[in-house]
């Protein structure tokens, strides 16, 4: 047993040290107020080998149940401290670089596919088109915007403050509204474009605390799984776009297929989302404006470029492309 402020868990040797010393008898410590340690030695193969390790602790608690773990791997290499919890699963605590692709990857796709706001906006974003080569500049903005905010969370020019996850979500609650509205009097392919971009900027930031939490499990390699968490958002992403397409393309067909079937979905939509709305811009009026220091100043400043750097040059690549190959330019239904 040991109380919060013991210092004995600075280090591996004092640890050990503190683990090998009887605990005093009667020894009483209150709920969250205290560590139960244990000190377990196992039998290893030969080196290299990869560690892992997973909590079966109370399961029911899910991720109020947690496990702090400190690896420290023998001569000069990097180890590492994790918290994880029952919900963690199995966690390679050295893991290779491939194991860290791999399972960025997966986390990049999970992200997005449990992402209620972002599965409504692709479903509002397809509704009003009906040829696959329309969606192709679509899903660039996205990809393009949601890259740029990832980059930027990496480089710790990410907002973080409960404000702007505030304003994070009620701007993608009115967007999906917006873009509802859009549909029901009518949808142009341009303006999707600066709207799928917004969107997936913003989303980006929210993706980018999910890969905050799970960085931990890289390991030594944080750069090979910041790019394979992007390139699972993406891949996700794509999934969805296909998915929703052909869902569509099986909906609205026959009578369903004109201005009603599409007036109808949006109406859907923009009912959920009008709640949405509602309930978040309420949380958002509630929530302490943050302080704008000089600092935050020149942070703004510097995403202000970033976008209006990355926008030009993708109006200017999709003009080329329109211009080059007239055949399959993206134009609106």
């Amino acid at each position: 047993m040991a109380a919060l402020g013991d210092s004995s868990f600075a280090n591996p040797e004092a640890a050990a040290t503190h683990i090998a010393q009887p605990a005093e008898a009667g020894l009483k410590i209150a709920v969250d107020l205290g560590f139960l340690d244990a000190h377990f030695v196992y039998r290893i193969r030969p080196a290299p080998a990869v560690f892992s390790i997973q909590s079966r602790v109370a399961e029911d608690l899910q991720d109020l149940s947690k496990l702090i773990v400190q690896f420290v791997p023998e001569g000069n290499h990097a180890g590492g401290a994790m918290t994880i919890s029952a919900q963690s699963g199995r966690v390679a605590l050295n893991p290779s670089r491939a194991q860290a692709a791999r399972g960025f990857v997966l986390v990049g796709m999970q992200g997005l596919l449990t992402n209620a706001d972002c599965l409504l906006f692709i479903l509002c974003l397809m509704i009003p088109f009906r040829r696959a080569r329309d969606f192709g500049a679509l899903y660039a903005a996205f990809v393009l915007a949601n890259l740029i905010s990832l980059a930027g969370a990496a480089f710790g020019l990410a907002p973080d403050s409960r404000w702007f996850g505030a304003f994070a979500a009620s701007a993608s609650a009115v967007m999906i509204f917006l873009l509802a509205l859009g549909n029901i009097f009518g949808a142009h392919l341009q303006r999707r474009r600066l709207w799928t971009g917004l969107f997936g900027l913003i989303l980006g930031f929210e993706f980018a605390k999910l890969l905050a939490e799970r960085l931990q499990f890289a390991g030594a390699h944080s750069q090979v799984a910041l790019w394979f968490y992007a390139l699972g958002i993406d891949v996700g992403a794509l999934l969805v776009f296909a998915l929703t397409f052909v869902g569509l393309a099986l909906i609205l067909r026959g009578a369903r297929a004109g201005r009603i079937g599409i007036i109808v979905l949006s109406a859907i939509v923009a009912h959920a989302s009008w709640h949405w709305m509602i309930d978040r811009l309420a949380v958002l009026w509630q929530t302490p404006w943050p302080s704008m220091p000089a600092a935050a100043f020149y942070h703004l400043a510097q995403w202000i470029f970033v976008v209006l750097l990355a926008g030009g040059a993708y109006c200017l690549a999709a003009q080329r492309i329109e211009r080059r190959w007239p055949s399959i330019a993206l134009v609106s239904n």
